[in-house]
Protein backbone atom coordinates (compact mmCIF):
# COMPACT_ATOMS: atom_id res chain seq x y z
CA UNK A 1 0.00 0.00 0.00
CA UNK A 2 2.87 2.43 0.57
CA UNK A 3 4.01 1.15 -2.78
CA UNK A 4 1.25 2.06 -4.06
CA UNK A 5 0.93 5.75 -2.35
CA UNK A 6 4.60 6.50 -3.88
CA UNK A 7 3.88 5.75 -6.89
CA UNK A 8 0.52 7.72 -7.07
CA UNK A 9 2.51 10.56 -5.91
CA UNK A 10 5.07 10.48 -8.18
CA UNK A 11 2.50 10.51 -10.91
CA UNK A 12 0.43 13.15 -9.94
CA UNK A 13 4.15 15.18 -9.20
CA UNK A 14 4.98 14.56 -12.83
CA UNK A 15 1.93 16.33 -14.21
CA UNK A 16 1.86 18.99 -12.09
CA UNK A 17 5.12 19.70 -12.81
CA UNK A 18 4.27 21.24 -16.02
CA UNK A 19 1.61 23.68 -14.56
CA UNK A 20 2.69 27.76 -14.06
CA UNK A 21 3.57 28.76 -10.34
CA UNK A 22 3.03 32.55 -8.78
CA UNK A 23 6.38 34.30 -8.90
CA UNK A 24 7.83 35.01 -5.83
CA UNK A 25 8.56 38.27 -4.54
CA UNK A 26 12.48 39.71 -4.03
CA UNK A 27 11.48 41.09 -0.73
CA UNK A 28 9.68 37.13 0.31
CA UNK A 29 10.99 35.96 4.10
CA UNK A 30 11.73 32.59 1.91
CA UNK A 31 14.84 34.79 0.22
CA UNK A 32 15.75 35.68 3.84
CA UNK A 33 15.52 32.23 5.38
CA UNK A 34 17.80 30.77 2.31
CA UNK A 35 20.34 33.52 2.64
CA UNK A 36 20.42 32.81 6.08
CA UNK A 37 21.22 29.12 5.87
CA UNK A 38 23.73 30.14 2.49
CA UNK A 39 25.36 32.34 5.18
CA UNK A 40 25.84 29.43 7.48
CA UNK A 41 27.30 27.02 5.35
CA UNK A 42 24.19 24.77 5.52
CA UNK A 43 22.67 25.00 1.74
CA UNK A 44 25.06 25.58 -1.16
CA UNK A 45 25.15 28.88 -2.93
CA UNK A 46 23.37 30.29 -6.23
CA UNK A 47 25.15 28.83 -9.25
CA UNK A 48 24.69 31.86 -11.59
CA UNK A 49 23.84 35.50 -10.83
CA UNK A 50 25.19 39.13 -10.50
CA UNK A 51 25.39 40.26 -6.71
CA UNK A 52 25.55 36.83 -5.74
CA UNK A 53 21.63 36.40 -4.83
CA UNK A 54 19.77 33.68 -5.20
CA UNK A 55 16.94 34.32 -8.83
CA UNK A 56 14.21 31.95 -9.03
CA UNK A 57 11.87 32.39 -11.72
CA UNK A 58 9.17 31.27 -9.84
CA UNK A 59 8.16 28.82 -7.25
CA UNK A 60 8.82 25.97 -8.91
CA UNK A 61 12.70 26.34 -9.44
CA UNK A 62 13.13 27.68 -5.81
CA UNK A 63 11.50 24.12 -4.74
CA UNK A 64 13.63 22.10 -7.36
CA UNK A 65 17.07 24.38 -5.89
CA UNK A 66 16.04 23.64 -2.52
CA UNK A 67 15.50 20.38 -3.00
CA UNK A 68 18.79 19.66 -4.08
CA UNK A 69 20.15 21.65 -1.32
CA UNK A 70 18.48 18.94 0.94
CA UNK A 71 20.90 16.01 -0.01
CA UNK A 72 23.98 17.71 1.80
CA UNK A 73 22.17 18.82 4.96
CA UNK A 74 23.21 17.53 7.83
CA UNK A 75 20.15 17.42 10.56
CA UNK A 76 22.47 16.11 13.20
CA UNK A 77 24.65 18.65 13.32
CA UNK A 78 22.31 21.74 12.46
CA UNK A 79 21.45 24.16 15.51
CA UNK A 80 17.64 25.07 16.26
CA UNK A 81 18.12 28.19 14.66
CA UNK A 82 19.43 26.61 11.66
CA UNK A 83 16.15 24.24 11.82
CA UNK A 84 13.86 26.54 12.42
CA UNK A 85 14.62 28.06 8.91
CA UNK A 86 14.85 25.28 7.49
CA UNK A 87 11.64 24.42 8.78
CA UNK A 88 9.80 27.44 7.57
CA UNK A 89 10.84 27.15 4.34
CA UNK A 90 9.99 23.52 3.85
CA UNK A 91 6.46 24.65 5.03
CA UNK A 92 6.04 27.08 2.28
CA UNK A 93 7.63 25.06 -0.41
CA UNK A 94 5.86 21.65 0.60
CA UNK A 95 3.30 21.77 -2.37
CA UNK A 96 6.30 22.91 -5.00
CA UNK A 97 8.79 19.72 -3.28
CA UNK A 98 5.78 17.61 -3.97
CA UNK A 99 5.12 18.28 -7.19
CA UNK A 100 8.74 17.80 -8.06
CA UNK A 101 8.83 14.23 -7.43
CA UNK A 102 10.31 11.55 -5.18
CA UNK A 103 11.30 8.60 -7.30
CA UNK A 104 11.94 5.46 -5.07
CA UNK A 105 13.25 2.20 -6.71
CA UNK A 106 10.53 -0.12 -7.10
CA UNK A 107 11.60 -2.69 -4.67
CA UNK A 108 12.11 -1.08 -1.31
CA UNK A 109 11.92 2.48 -0.73
CA UNK A 110 14.79 1.95 1.46
CA UNK A 111 16.82 -0.54 -0.54
CA UNK A 112 19.93 0.78 -2.53
CA UNK A 113 19.52 1.78 -6.43
CA UNK A 114 22.56 -0.05 -7.77
CA UNK A 115 22.48 -1.33 -10.92
CA UNK A 116 19.09 0.69 -11.68
CA UNK A 117 18.13 3.90 -13.45
CA UNK A 118 16.06 5.06 -9.97
CA UNK A 119 17.40 7.65 -8.06
CA UNK A 120 17.81 7.20 -4.70
CA UNK A 121 16.37 9.53 -2.27
CA UNK A 122 18.03 12.13 0.04
CA UNK A 123 16.90 11.55 3.55
CA UNK A 124 14.59 14.85 3.40
CA UNK A 125 12.85 13.34 0.79
CA UNK A 126 12.01 10.13 2.05
CA UNK A 127 11.15 11.85 5.58
CA UNK A 128 9.19 14.00 3.54
CA UNK A 129 7.11 11.61 1.89
CA UNK A 130 6.80 9.49 5.38
CA UNK A 131 5.33 12.89 7.25
CA UNK A 132 2.93 13.35 4.21
CA UNK A 133 2.18 9.77 4.05
CA UNK A 134 0.99 8.98 8.21
CA UNK A 135 -1.40 11.79 7.42
CA UNK A 136 -3.02 10.35 4.41
CA UNK A 137 -3.01 6.74 5.69
CA UNK A 138 -6.37 4.90 5.74
CA UNK A 139 -6.27 2.38 8.73
CA UNK A 140 -8.38 0.17 7.53
CA UNK A 141 -6.71 -0.53 4.29
CA UNK A 142 -2.75 -1.04 5.95
CA UNK A 143 -1.67 -4.51 6.29
CA UNK A 144 0.53 -5.16 8.98
CA UNK A 145 3.98 -5.82 6.50
CA UNK A 146 3.46 -2.13 5.87
CA UNK A 147 2.34 -0.81 9.47
CA UNK A 148 6.12 -2.38 10.36
CA UNK A 149 7.44 -0.66 7.46
CA UNK A 150 6.37 2.39 8.40
CA UNK A 151 6.84 1.81 12.36
CA UNK A 152 10.54 1.70 10.88
CA UNK A 153 10.57 4.72 8.67
CA UNK A 154 9.42 6.99 12.35
CA UNK A 155 12.64 5.58 13.82
CA UNK A 156 15.16 5.83 11.22
CA UNK A 157 13.99 9.34 10.01
CA UNK A 158 13.30 10.69 13.71
CA UNK A 159 15.72 13.51 12.93
CA UNK A 160 14.50 14.67 9.42
CA UNK A 161 11.08 13.63 10.64
CA UNK A 162 11.61 16.75 13.26
CA UNK A 163 12.19 19.47 10.65
CA UNK A 164 9.19 18.15 8.16
CA UNK A 165 6.71 17.29 11.08
CA UNK A 166 7.99 18.86 14.51
CA UNK A 167 5.37 16.45 16.16
CA UNK A 168 7.32 13.27 16.03
CA UNK A 169 5.15 11.96 19.12
CA UNK A 170 2.58 12.60 17.04
CA UNK A 171 3.06 11.21 14.24
CA UNK A 172 3.75 7.98 16.17
CA UNK A 173 0.56 7.83 18.13
CA UNK A 174 -1.01 7.51 14.40
CA UNK A 175 0.60 4.71 14.01
CA UNK A 176 -0.31 3.34 17.13
CA UNK A 177 -3.53 4.67 15.87
CA UNK A 178 -3.17 3.33 12.57
CA UNK A 179 -2.18 -0.65 14.09
CA UNK A 180 -5.74 -0.54 16.50
CA UNK A 181 -7.36 -0.80 12.55
CA UNK A 182 -5.57 -3.42 10.64
CA UNK A 183 -7.42 -6.56 10.11
CA UNK A 184 -11.13 -7.86 10.97
CA UNK A 185 -13.90 -5.37 12.46
CA UNK A 186 -13.62 -2.35 14.13
CA UNK A 187 -16.07 -1.06 16.80
CA UNK A 188 -16.64 2.56 17.64
CA UNK A 189 -19.13 4.56 19.39
CA UNK A 190 -20.60 7.26 21.21
CA UNK A 191 -22.78 7.93 24.27
CA UNK A 192 -24.27 11.09 25.24
CA UNK A 193 -26.75 11.10 28.43
CA UNK A 194 -28.41 14.38 28.82
CA UNK A 195 -30.37 15.30 32.22
CA UNK A 196 -32.05 18.21 31.81
CA UNK A 197 -34.38 21.11 33.71
CA UNK A 198 -36.25 23.60 32.04
CA UNK A 199 -39.68 25.64 32.64
CA UNK A 200 -42.17 24.08 31.53
CA UNK A 201 -45.59 26.21 29.19
CA UNK A 202 -42.89 27.85 26.47
CA UNK A 203 -44.85 25.95 23.30
CA UNK A 204 -45.64 27.53 20.15
CA UNK A 205 -49.28 27.91 18.33
CA UNK A 206 -47.90 25.69 16.21
CA UNK A 207 -47.18 23.35 18.95
CA UNK A 208 -43.37 23.44 18.97
CA UNK A 209 -41.66 24.20 22.18
CA UNK A 210 -38.28 25.70 22.49
CA UNK A 211 -36.56 22.40 24.44
CA UNK A 212 -39.96 19.74 24.79
CA UNK A 213 -42.82 19.86 22.47
CA UNK A 214 -44.82 18.72 25.84
CA UNK A 215 -46.67 21.57 27.49
CA UNK A 216 -46.58 21.03 31.40
CA UNK A 217 -43.08 19.15 31.12
CA UNK A 218 -40.09 21.03 33.07
CA UNK A 219 -37.68 18.13 32.86
CA UNK A 220 -36.53 15.05 31.11
CA UNK A 221 -33.53 12.15 31.02
CA UNK A 222 -32.54 11.13 27.44
CA UNK A 223 -29.94 9.65 25.35
CA UNK A 224 -29.10 12.66 22.61
CA UNK A 225 -26.82 10.43 21.12
CA UNK A 226 -26.06 6.81 21.16
CA UNK A 227 -23.75 5.37 18.44
CA UNK A 228 -22.83 2.41 17.27
CA UNK A 229 -20.04 2.10 14.65
CA UNK A 230 -18.87 -0.55 12.43
CA UNK A 231 -15.94 -0.85 10.17
CA UNK A 232 -14.96 -3.50 7.69
CA UNK A 233 -12.28 -3.87 5.47
CA UNK A 234 -13.53 -5.94 3.08
CA UNK A 235 -10.29 -5.68 0.67
CA UNK A 236 -7.47 -3.20 -0.06
CA UNK A 237 -10.17 -1.83 -2.71
CA UNK A 238 -13.09 -2.09 -0.83
CA UNK A 239 -14.46 -0.92 2.93
CA UNK A 240 -17.85 -1.11 4.63
CA UNK A 241 -19.12 1.21 6.87
CA UNK A 242 -22.03 1.07 9.42
CA UNK A 243 -23.65 2.96 12.38
CA UNK A 244 -26.27 1.96 14.32
CA UNK A 245 -28.53 4.95 16.24
CA UNK A 246 -30.65 4.96 18.76
CA UNK A 247 -33.71 7.21 18.25
CA UNK A 248 -34.47 9.76 20.74
CA UNK A 249 -37.50 10.88 19.34
CA UNK A 250 -39.24 7.86 19.61
CA UNK A 251 -41.10 6.74 22.73
CA UNK A 252 -39.59 3.00 22.40
CA UNK A 253 -36.04 4.11 22.04
CA UNK A 254 -35.71 1.67 18.89
CA UNK A 255 -32.28 1.02 17.06
CA UNK A 256 -32.36 1.95 13.57
CA UNK A 257 -29.76 2.12 10.62
CA UNK A 258 -28.35 5.51 9.97
CA UNK A 259 -25.63 4.76 7.84
CA UNK A 260 -24.39 1.45 5.79
CA UNK A 261 -22.52 1.86 3.08
CA UNK A 262 -19.38 0.12 0.32
CA UNK A 263 -16.63 2.87 0.09
CA UNK A 264 -14.26 1.56 -3.10
CA UNK A 265 -11.69 2.65 -4.38
CA UNK A 266 -11.25 2.80 -8.65
CA UNK A 267 -8.08 3.99 -10.48
CA UNK A 268 -7.25 7.38 -11.65
CA UNK A 269 -8.09 8.70 -7.47
CA UNK A 270 -11.82 8.25 -8.03
CA UNK A 271 -13.95 6.74 -5.27
CA UNK A 272 -17.22 5.88 -4.52
CA UNK A 273 -19.44 5.63 -1.60
CA UNK A 274 -22.94 3.54 -2.23
CA UNK A 275 -25.47 3.09 0.17
CA UNK A 276 -26.88 5.37 3.02
CA UNK A 277 -23.76 7.77 3.45
CA UNK A 278 -23.39 11.00 5.38
CA UNK A 279 -22.23 14.15 3.42
CA UNK A 280 -21.04 17.50 5.37
CA UNK A 281 -19.68 19.54 3.02
CA UNK A 282 -20.33 22.80 5.59
CA UNK A 283 -18.04 21.47 7.42
CA UNK A 284 -15.29 20.99 5.14
CA UNK A 285 -15.00 24.53 4.59
CA UNK A 286 -15.21 25.32 8.35
CA UNK A 287 -18.40 27.46 8.20
CA UNK A 288 -20.23 26.59 11.30
CA UNK A 289 -19.49 25.51 14.80
CA UNK A 290 -22.30 23.86 16.48
CA UNK A 291 -24.35 21.11 16.11
CA UNK A 292 -25.48 21.57 12.78
CA UNK A 293 -24.97 24.10 9.65
CA UNK A 294 -27.75 25.44 7.85
CA UNK A 295 -27.80 22.63 4.57
CA UNK A 296 -25.37 19.73 4.57
CA UNK A 297 -24.80 17.83 7.14
CA UNK A 298 -27.26 15.13 6.34
CA UNK A 299 -27.60 11.61 5.53
CA UNK A 300 -28.56 10.64 2.19
CA UNK A 301 -29.33 7.51 0.26
CA UNK A 302 -27.81 6.82 -3.08
CA UNK A 303 -24.13 7.36 -5.05
CA UNK A 304 -21.77 9.94 -4.31
CA UNK A 305 -18.23 9.53 -6.28
CA UNK A 306 -15.21 11.66 -5.47
CA UNK A 307 -12.55 12.54 -7.63
CA UNK A 308 -9.02 13.70 -5.50
CA UNK A 309 -6.49 16.22 -7.50
CA UNK A 310 -3.48 17.56 -6.22
CA UNK A 311 -4.70 20.88 -5.58
CA UNK A 312 -8.51 19.83 -4.58
CA UNK A 313 -11.43 17.30 -4.94
CA UNK A 314 -14.48 17.31 -6.87
CA UNK A 315 -17.66 14.98 -5.86
CA UNK A 316 -21.18 14.68 -7.04
CA UNK A 317 -24.32 12.36 -5.84
CA UNK A 318 -27.87 11.32 -6.58
CA UNK A 319 -30.01 10.25 -4.02
CA UNK A 320 -33.70 9.17 -3.03
CA UNK A 321 -35.03 8.26 0.92
CA UNK A 322 -36.08 5.39 1.84
CA UNK A 323 -39.99 5.02 2.02
CA UNK A 324 -40.85 5.99 5.28
CA UNK A 325 -43.06 7.74 7.21
CA UNK A 326 -42.39 11.68 7.56
CA UNK A 327 -39.47 11.23 4.33
CA UNK A 328 -40.55 13.84 1.65
CA UNK A 329 -39.57 11.33 -1.41
CA UNK A 330 -38.26 12.62 -4.30
CA UNK A 331 -34.54 13.17 -6.06
CA UNK A 332 -31.86 15.11 -4.62
CA UNK A 333 -28.84 15.75 -6.59
CA UNK A 334 -25.57 18.14 -5.69
CA UNK A 335 -22.14 18.85 -6.80
CA UNK A 336 -19.12 20.21 -5.53
CA UNK A 337 -15.21 21.52 -6.40
CA UNK A 338 -13.40 22.35 -4.02
CA UNK A 339 -9.62 24.16 -4.95
CA UNK A 340 -6.63 25.45 -3.05
CA UNK A 341 -5.15 28.64 -4.58
CA UNK A 342 -2.33 28.39 -2.07
CA UNK A 343 -1.14 26.75 1.05
CA UNK A 344 -3.19 29.82 2.72
CA UNK A 345 -6.18 30.09 0.06
CA UNK A 346 -9.00 27.78 -0.96
CA UNK A 347 -12.64 27.97 -2.44
CA UNK A 348 -15.38 25.92 -2.86
CA UNK A 349 -18.05 25.62 -5.52
CA UNK A 350 -21.51 24.04 -4.55
CA UNK A 351 -24.72 22.99 -5.84
CA UNK A 352 -27.46 20.83 -4.28
CA UNK A 353 -31.03 20.58 -6.32
CA UNK A 354 -34.26 19.00 -4.96
CA UNK A 355 -36.96 17.07 -7.05
CA UNK A 356 -39.53 16.39 -4.75
CA UNK A 357 -42.49 13.71 -6.08
CA UNK A 358 -44.86 17.11 -4.91
CA UNK A 359 -44.63 20.27 -4.88
CA UNK A 360 -41.74 22.81 -6.20
CA UNK A 361 -37.89 21.65 -6.79
CA UNK A 362 -35.78 23.51 -4.78
CA UNK A 363 -32.13 24.42 -5.36
CA UNK A 364 -29.18 25.72 -3.35
CA UNK A 365 -25.86 27.45 -4.82
CA UNK A 366 -22.79 28.77 -3.29
CA UNK A 367 -19.01 29.69 -3.22
CA UNK A 368 -16.90 29.59 -0.03
CA UNK A 369 -13.61 31.07 0.27
CA UNK A 370 -11.10 30.82 3.20
CA UNK A 371 -8.09 32.59 3.96
CA UNK A 372 -5.79 32.00 6.84
CA UNK A 373 -4.26 35.40 7.66
CA UNK A 374 -1.75 33.85 9.98
CA UNK A 375 -1.52 30.27 12.02
CA UNK A 376 -4.15 31.91 14.74
CA UNK A 377 -6.57 33.63 12.52
CA UNK A 378 -8.57 32.98 9.55
CA UNK A 379 -11.32 34.70 7.73
CA UNK A 380 -13.92 32.89 5.79
CA UNK A 381 -16.70 34.32 3.52
CA UNK A 382 -19.79 32.26 1.68
CA UNK A 383 -22.56 33.50 -0.93
CA UNK A 384 -25.64 31.59 -1.26
CA UNK A 385 -28.42 31.80 -3.61
CA UNK A 386 -31.49 29.52 -3.00
CA UNK A 387 -34.53 28.97 -5.45
CA UNK A 388 -37.45 27.98 -3.27
CA UNK A 389 -39.72 27.45 -6.23
CA UNK A 390 -41.69 30.48 -5.14
CA UNK A 391 -38.18 33.25 -4.96
CA UNK A 392 -34.98 33.31 -5.59
CA UNK A 393 -33.39 34.73 -2.01
CA UNK A 394 -29.89 35.29 -1.70
CA UNK A 395 -27.72 35.88 1.54
CA UNK A 396 -24.23 36.30 2.46
CA UNK A 397 -21.70 35.36 5.49
CA UNK A 398 -18.24 36.33 6.69
CA UNK A 399 -16.72 34.42 9.79
CA UNK A 400 -13.64 35.76 11.74
CA UNK A 401 -11.87 32.86 13.71
CA UNK A 402 -8.73 33.12 16.12
CA UNK A 403 -7.12 29.89 18.11
CA UNK A 404 -6.19 30.17 21.61
CA UNK A 405 -2.74 30.97 22.29
CA UNK A 406 -0.26 30.71 25.25
CA UNK A 407 -0.57 34.75 25.16
CA UNK A 408 -4.49 34.45 24.52
CA UNK A 409 -6.64 33.42 26.90
CA UNK A 410 -9.66 32.20 24.14
CA UNK A 411 -10.71 31.37 20.92
CA UNK A 412 -12.35 33.33 19.08
CA UNK A 413 -15.39 32.89 16.67
CA UNK A 414 -17.26 35.87 15.07
CA UNK A 415 -20.00 35.50 12.47
CA UNK A 416 -22.80 37.73 10.64
CA UNK A 417 -25.09 36.42 8.25
CA UNK A 418 -27.89 38.16 6.40
CA UNK A 419 -30.54 36.67 4.09
CA UNK A 420 -33.34 37.99 1.71
CA UNK A 421 -37.05 37.62 2.50
CA UNK A 422 -37.96 33.97 1.91
CA UNK A 423 -34.67 32.36 2.98
CA UNK A 424 -35.06 28.43 4.12
CA UNK A 425 -32.78 26.66 6.56
CA UNK A 426 -32.80 22.78 6.76
CA UNK A 427 -31.15 22.37 9.74
CA UNK A 428 -31.98 23.71 13.00
CA UNK A 429 -28.40 26.20 12.34
CA UNK A 430 -27.44 28.46 15.53
CA UNK A 431 -29.89 26.24 17.67
CA UNK A 432 -27.95 23.35 19.24
CA UNK A 433 -29.98 23.46 22.84
CA UNK A 434 -33.22 24.83 22.31
CA UNK A 435 -34.99 25.85 18.87
CA UNK A 436 -36.04 29.78 18.95
CA UNK A 437 -35.91 30.62 14.80
CA UNK A 438 -37.26 27.83 13.14
CA UNK A 439 -36.35 25.44 10.41
CA UNK A 440 -37.39 23.27 7.61
CA UNK A 441 -35.64 20.12 5.53
CA UNK A 442 -38.88 18.86 3.86
CA UNK A 443 -38.72 16.48 6.37
CA UNK A 444 -39.98 18.09 9.11
CA UNK A 445 -38.93 20.47 11.66
CA UNK A 446 -39.65 23.50 13.81
CA UNK A 447 -42.05 25.78 12.17
CA UNK A 448 -42.54 25.45 8.18
CA UNK A 449 -42.29 29.36 7.48
CA UNK A 450 -39.12 30.51 6.03
CA UNK A 451 -36.97 31.75 8.66
CA UNK A 452 -35.73 34.51 6.39
CA UNK A 453 -39.87 35.45 6.87
CA UNK A 454 -39.33 36.70 9.72
CA UNK A 455 -36.00 37.39 10.21
CA UNK A 456 -32.90 39.26 8.63
CA UNK A 457 -29.71 39.43 9.97
CA UNK A 458 -28.48 36.61 12.67
CA UNK A 459 -24.75 37.60 14.81
CA UNK A 460 -22.89 34.47 16.15
CA UNK A 461 -19.86 34.90 18.67
CA UNK A 462 -18.93 31.62 20.50
CA UNK A 463 -15.78 31.82 23.06
CA UNK A 464 -13.44 28.53 23.95
CA UNK A 465 -11.00 28.72 26.57
CA UNK A 466 -8.97 25.82 27.26
CA UNK A 467 -7.25 26.14 31.18
CA UNK A 468 -5.53 22.69 31.24
CA UNK A 469 -5.67 19.42 29.39
CA UNK A 470 -9.14 18.29 31.79
CA UNK A 471 -11.05 21.30 32.42
CA UNK A 472 -12.28 23.68 29.68
CA UNK A 473 -15.24 26.35 29.25
CA UNK A 474 -17.44 28.01 26.27
CA UNK A 475 -19.47 30.65 25.84
CA UNK A 476 -22.27 31.06 22.61
CA UNK A 477 -24.50 34.03 21.90
CA UNK A 478 -26.92 34.02 19.15
CA UNK A 479 -29.15 37.51 18.10
CA UNK A 480 -31.97 37.22 15.08
CA UNK A 481 -32.79 40.40 13.97
CA UNK A 482 -36.65 40.66 13.27
CA UNK A 483 -37.20 41.96 9.52
CA UNK A 484 -40.19 44.23 10.75
CA UNK A 485 -40.98 45.83 13.68
CA UNK A 486 -40.93 42.25 16.33
CA UNK A 487 -38.88 41.36 19.25
CA UNK A 488 -35.36 40.19 17.96
CA UNK A 489 -34.41 36.44 19.17
CA UNK A 490 -31.96 36.11 21.47
CA UNK A 491 -29.93 32.59 23.18
CA UNK A 492 -27.05 32.88 25.24
CA UNK A 493 -25.31 29.54 26.11
CA UNK A 494 -22.29 28.98 28.84
CA UNK A 495 -20.94 26.01 29.76
CA UNK A 496 -18.17 23.81 32.12
CA UNK A 497 -16.72 21.13 30.80
CA UNK A 498 -14.41 18.12 32.36
CA UNK A 499 -12.86 15.65 30.66
CA UNK A 500 -11.92 12.92 33.10
CA UNK A 501 -10.03 10.53 30.99
CA UNK A 502 -9.74 10.80 27.24
CA UNK A 503 -12.94 9.01 26.83
CA UNK A 504 -15.50 10.93 29.15
CA UNK A 505 -16.52 14.29 29.94
CA UNK A 506 -19.15 15.94 32.36
CA UNK A 507 -20.39 18.89 31.19
CA UNK A 508 -22.45 21.56 33.20
CA UNK A 509 -24.37 23.96 30.61
CA UNK A 510 -26.56 26.88 31.04
CA UNK A 511 -28.86 27.98 27.95
CA UNK A 512 -31.45 30.87 28.07
CA UNK A 513 -33.61 31.74 24.75
CA UNK A 514 -35.70 34.77 24.68
CA UNK A 515 -38.78 36.05 22.14
CA UNK A 516 -38.56 32.35 20.48
CA UNK A 517 -40.94 32.10 17.12
CA UNK A 518 -41.29 36.04 16.81
CA UNK A 519 -44.31 34.76 19.65
CA UNK A 520 -42.51 36.19 23.03
CA UNK A 521 -41.37 32.67 24.29
CA UNK A 522 -38.73 32.38 26.90
CA UNK A 523 -36.78 29.89 28.50
CA UNK A 524 -34.21 28.27 30.38
CA UNK A 525 -32.27 24.99 30.22
CA UNK A 526 -29.71 23.54 32.94
CA UNK A 527 -28.35 20.32 31.32
CA UNK A 528 -25.88 17.80 32.65
CA UNK A 529 -24.56 15.93 30.46
CA UNK A 530 -22.35 13.08 30.05
CA UNK A 531 -20.34 11.86 26.98
CA UNK A 532 -18.37 9.01 26.30
CA UNK A 533 -16.20 8.02 23.05
CA UNK A 534 -15.13 4.31 22.41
Amino acid sequence: MILTLVVILCSAAQAAWGSPFSTVSRDHWAYKDIEYLRSKGIIPGPEEGPEDHWHFADRGEAAAALARTLEVFDASTATEEEKSNLKRILAFFARDLEAAGVIFPKDDPLAASAGTEDIQPSRFETAGLLARTLETVDREKIDKADLERVDRLVDEYREELNLWAPDVEGLEERVATIEEGVGGWHLSGTLRFDANYYRAGAVGSEGYGIYTDDPGQDSDTRFSRMWLNILKRVDDKVSFFSRLEMDSDSEENGLFVDQAYILADFPGNWGSYIGRWYFDWEADDSLYLGEEPIFTHRVMNGFLVRHDLPMGHFEAYASRPEKETGAEQGYEFGARYKMHLSERLRFSLNAIERQPDEGFDKQILWTAAGLDLNPFWTVRGAIYRQDTGTDTPYAFQAILQGKQTERALTSFWLEFMSFDQGFEFWNSAYQDYGTFMGWNDGEGGHSTTPVGDVYDNILFIRLDQQWDEKISSFQRYVLALHRYDGENALNFTVGLKYRYTPNIAFILVYDKVEEAFDEGLDDHLIQLRTEVWF
